[in-house]
């Protein structure tokens, strides 16, 4: 089978998309709901993501990473975006569902979710997989909860194409 091209891969193909796939920062989370998270909150385009973070993973599969820091607070939110293959994606969801997270259910059933857990506790890192094989993690000190993250995932996943 020939291969996809970055831009437009076929279902189930294992093509990791460029970001020009299914948007820009702006595009999969628009400044109006950043700002209504947290209204200091401006883009940082110089953002790289750490290494070893699931951000990095998600950029290494052919995704995308945004940032965002108040200026004032120094609080940060960040945002990465991939569809990877299958197994890359079912290797970083079992991890996750097999003690590296917690599941929850706060953005539908249909969705698998995790908070990332550090030493036990939640740590403000969300991971969601989405039925048609997007993997999206945002991280802020910010999140108290998974609830508190609702509003900017519910954002990306209206923003990404249903597949």
């Amino acid at each position: 089978m020939p291969a996809s091209s970055p831009t437009s891969p076929a279902p189930g193909d294992g093509a990791a998309p460029s970001s020009a796939a299914f948007g820009s920062c702006d595009t999969l989370l628009p400044a109006e709901a950043v700002t209504t998270f947290g209204a200091g909150l401006v883009p940082d385009s110089s953002f790289v993501p750490e290494l070893g973070s699931y951000a990095a993973e998600i950029v290494s599969f052919g995704g995308i990473g945004c940032s965002w820091t108040d200026t004032t607070t120094g609080d940060t939110l960040t945002l990465a975006v991939a569809q990877p293959s299958k197994d890359e994606l079912t290797t970083a969801e079992t991890a996750l569902g097999g003690g590296a997270g917690t599941a929850t259910d706060v953005f539908g059933s249909d969705i698998q979710a995790y908070t990332a857990d550090g030493g036990g506790t939640f740590t403000g890192d969300i991971e969601v997989f989405t039925p048609v094989g997007f993997w999206i993690s945002t991280v802020s000190p910010l999140y108290t909860s998974a609830a508190t993250a609702q509003p900017i995932v519910s954002s990306v996943l209206q923003a990404l194409p249903a597949g």
